[in-house]
């Protein structure tokens, strides 16, 4: 084998939308196909393969294959290139490194145009028109049969695909050289990642059909008599719907759950307005979208593959494509019957028992089963962030409250429990609001966030949960003395570079980074939470703050965090936990697939095995 490093990129075409079908549909379609491979070895010259010229050896014997979001170019590899006419060799997975994953482990952009602009590197990116042409049919043109397959294959556009294609490796390698690789088992959790995805887990093709297919009969009844209510359209069209309820004596702001619950209290409402806020709520059920998910990325063997995207969260934790299971509905009362209803294809059966569409929401989970033969096994961590924050901010009561919880096994002891009935909640509903308080104020939330995890039926005062809040605060000193502790650490760190700064369990340190600041704050697992282009400002009130640019989705992507306001202890802490957890996910993973539990899907602190029926259950 050579020593020599290589970059490669793919391009391909396909009659199946690559985003809407992930990775492994997309590659094992029969439409599927490769315009063109560019690669380099090292500091050599670019240069490309196509279709029929002689499989690079140079490939086949490099030490090590980097690619950008290499989980994309292993699926072409395997479905496309190691098969006839192409014949290349395969390349083992433990050859393989992925720039997208160091990337994010640095919590840089994910995408090459975005990371590439935000280092400033001397490659960047070429305009993607050129493969937003070719990588789709083009239409029929008047002489040409209107249900053929037609692409944009003359010499011209090839060309232009050919040095789109050479820039991605020159951007890739240019992005390789600044990236410090992964550690030894962070890319060994890598590769775990990329098995796990490569099995993927199978799904019920007979229950995905059967949702659909009633939740469209029911989309059909919701937007015929709305349409008959209001005169609009659609159910969807929020601008005038909001028009149409201010007209009829129901202003609302906006067309949320929550607030249209509020609306729904008003004894004044006509029927007819009662009625439309009725079922535009019935519509509006994103658990549904769930089934049409799960179909377009299931395969022929019924496994959806290629879902889950590693270090997708700065904390390190994975994020997800396509169907995302780790925001699925928990299962709610009456699955059984939910599920036999659905199972019927009448969406009158299913009406009888309730909103067909909140009814096939309820039931999604139920899609991810295990295959004639096999049984899922699956086990979680418990209360895994109240016990990580209780830990790591040296929480002694709360420690022993979980850990005589887990020695006695009384409901009575549990901690959330304990929690609620100290708020003044009743047996029946200490559990329940004891565990909303600790999620809620464990990272320094207050009204905001309570709200954000209380039930939409809840409709308790602000002062209220001022009272909770401080009554929680009280309960844990520790915790409080953290969230300020670890911001004035992170000061201090950015403040004295590149000295380190210890902070209890953890350890601070900001460096450069080709002259780029981080901030690193290093976990008891040795691993590292990455803080990019951080600085320190001054807030309006003269204390000092911790800015940094944050990759995180619902903030836009590549911003300022916060502008003018800057990173808080409780949001280190939150981040912290977050973290730790899942590094302790991952050595749990790692464990279980040594020990032979093949794992199809893991979800923040669960994690779900197929074996065969048989198996001894996990250890």
């Amino acid at each position: 084998m050579a020593d020599g490093t290589v970059i490669v990129d793919v391009e391909t075409r396909s009659t199946l939308d690559l985003k809407k079908v992930g990775a492994a549909r997309y590659a094992a379609d029969p439409t599927t196909d490769v315009w063109c491979v560019a690669w380099c070895v090292d500091d050599g010259p670019v240069q490309l393969w196509i279709p029929g010229d002689p499989v690079p050896a140079e490939i086949a014997d490099a030490s090590e294959v980097v690619a950008h979001n290499a989980g994309f170019e292993r699926a072409i590899f395997r479905h496309i290139l190691t098969k006839p006419p192409h014949n290349w060799p395969d390349i083992p997975l433990d050859r393989w490194r992925c720039t997208m994953a160091a990337s994010l482990a640095l919590a840089l952009p994910a995408r090459l145009a975005q990371v590439a602009k935000a280092l400033s590197l001397p490659e960047q990116k070429a305009s993607k028109t050129i493969v937003s042409l070719m990588m789709k049919p083009r239409r029929p043109r008047g002489d040409e049969d209107p249900n053929g397959i037609y692409w944009f294959d003359d010499a011209e556009h090839r060309e232009a695909l050919y040095a789109y294609c050479r820039q991605d490796v020159e951007t890739e390698r240019a992005l390789y050289r600044w990236l410090p690789p992964l550690s030894a088992a962070e890319q060994a959790l890598w590769q775990l990642d990329q098995i796990v995805n490569d099995r993927g887990f199978y799904c019920d093709g007979a229950l995905i059909e059967k949702a659909i297919a009633i939740a469209a009969a029911a989309e059909r009844e919701i937007q015929t008599e709305f349409q008959q209510l209001t005169g609009l359209n659609s159910a969807n069209q929020i601008e005038k719907f909001l028009a149409w309820l201010a007209a009829h004596g129901c202003g609302v702001t906006d067309l949320q759950k929550a607030t249209l619950s509020q609306a729904l209290r008003r004894t004044s409402l006509a029927p007819e307005v009662r009625r439309t806020i009725e079922l535009r709520r019935e519509a509006a059920h994103a658990a549904a979208n769930k089934f049409p998910a799960l179909q377009a990325w299931r395969g022929l063997d019924g496994r959806v593959r290629n879902w889950a995207t590693f270090h997708g969260a700065g904390t390190g934790r994975w994020s997800a494509q396509g169907p995302q299971p780790q925001n699925f509905r928990k299962e709610a009362d009456g699955i059984a019957a939910k599920f036999a209803a659905v199972m019927t294809g009448d969406v009158a059966t299913v009406r009888a028992i309730g909103e067909p569409i909140e009814i096939i929401g309820d039931i999604a989970r139920a899609a991810i089963c295990a295959p004639s033969g096999y049984k899922l096994l699956t086990a979680d961590y418990s209360a895994i962030e109240s016990r990580v924050l209780a830990w790591i901010a040296d929480e002694p009561a709360k420690m022993a409250m979980w850990a005589r919880f887990d020695e006695t096994g009384d409901p009575d002891d549990d901690p959330y429990v304990i929690i609620g009935r100290k708020l003044g909640f009743p047996k029946e509903t200490a559990r329940q609001f004891g565990k909303i308080a600790d999620l809620a104020f464990g990272y320094g939330g207050g009204i905001g966030a309570y709200r954000n995890f209380a039930p939409e039926d809840d409709n308790v005062g602000d002062a209220e949960i001022k009272r909770q809040q401080l009554t929680w605060r009280a309960q844990h000193p520790q915790t409080e003395q953290f969230w300020h502790g670890i911001e004035r650490a992170a000061i201090s760190a950015i403040h004295n570079s590149p000295k380190p700064e210890r902070y209890g369990r953890l350890m601070l340190r900001c460096e450069r980074l080709h002259d780029i600041p981080f901030l690193f704050i290093t976990l008891p697992s040795g691993r590292s939470i990455s803080y990019p282009f951080v600085r320190l400002f001054r807030r309006e009130r003269g204390f000092w703050a911790v800015s940094f640019m944050d990759n995180a989705i619902l903030a836009g992507g590549w911003t300022e965090y916060r502008p003018g306001r800057g990173m808080w202890g409780g949001g280190f802490t939150e981040n912290i936990v977050q973290g730790i957890a899942r590094d302790l996910l991952a050595a749990a993973m790692t464990r279980l697939e040594a020990s032979g539990y093949p794992i199809v899907l893991h979800v923040h602190d669960a994690i779900v095995c197929e074996v065969p029926n048989g198996a001894n259950e996990l250890p």
